[in-house]
């Protein structure tokens, strides 16, 4: 006899203990990683509302005037002639080199050109519920001296403390994701999270997020190209109109 001890492997219940000691670990692990994910999502979610934020001011700087609708064929602001501006979508498309060719009429003019959004960077949010919405934020259109008129040019000089008015505000998941004549916010109920009216009706309804994404947070994006995140259930009409 050699005297060696034949190999001994592992019993079941060794085993067991192995793998409810694994399983114990990923179920503390995936609340993290959730966690962590929806950090991220939130953090790229204000990024790109502060990259739209600083193309608008760019814009401002430029021509005295901020571009406020998203979706209705308008007049060149006051000052020197510039290029015809339907939204101010078609101003981030035409910063980013985008060509916007029609794809073929609806009735609908910008949503003619709803692939060609698709393209343009900073529009999306990664926390969005529908992945395939072109657009994810609503811009503000509000005449703050008159929050019931819907304004496409605003000039500067009649935002009161920008640091303070909102200009894009995470958009309402039951926006249609192809009428971006309903992206913009100018009436107080648009802003109202209890707002129940269907916003495809172009009424009454809530156009900004009041839905659980970044766990009940909305990001906003003020005209001095700061954002903030906010419980959007304390979000009112005096962040879009100053006063």
């Amino acid at each position: 006899m050699s005297g060696k001890r034949p190999a001994r492997g592992f019993t079941l219940i060794e085993l067991l203990v192995v793998v409810a000691i694994i399983a114990g670990l990923i179920a503390i692990l995936i609340p993290s990683l959730s966690q962590a994910r929806a950090i991220a999502y939130k953090t790229k979610c204000a990024t790109n509302m502060r990259s739209l934020a600083m193309a608008d001011q760019q814009y401002g700087s430029t021509w005295g005037v901020v571009s406020r609708d998203s979706g209705l064929n308008v007049p060149n602001p006051p000052g020197p002639a510039i290029p015809r501006v339907e939204s101010v979508f078609f101003l981030l498309a035409a910063d980013q080199r985008i060509p916007l060719v029609a794809q073929g009429g609806n009735g609908n003019f910008e949503s003619e050109y709803y692939t060609a959004f698709g393209k343009v960077k900073w529009l999306q949010c990664p926390s969005f519920p529908d992945r395939d919405h072109t657009v994810c934020f609503t811009v503000n259109a509000f005449d703050p001296s008159n929050p019931s008129i819907e304004l496409a040019f605003l000039p500067i000089k009649r935002i009161f403390r920008p640091s303070e008015v909102v200009n894009f505000a995470e958009a309402n998941a039951s926006v249609p994701k192809d009428q971006f004549d309903l992206y913009d916010a100018w009436q107080g109920p648009h802003v109202d999270y209890l707002a129940t009216a269907p916003v495809a009706a172009g009424g009454g309804g809530s156009r900004i997020s009041n839905d659980k994404r970044h766990r009940g947070d909305t990001n906003l994006s003020y005209y001095d190209a700061h954002v903030e995140s906010k419980p959007y259930k304390k979000v009112t009409l005096r962040d879009f109109t100053g006063r």
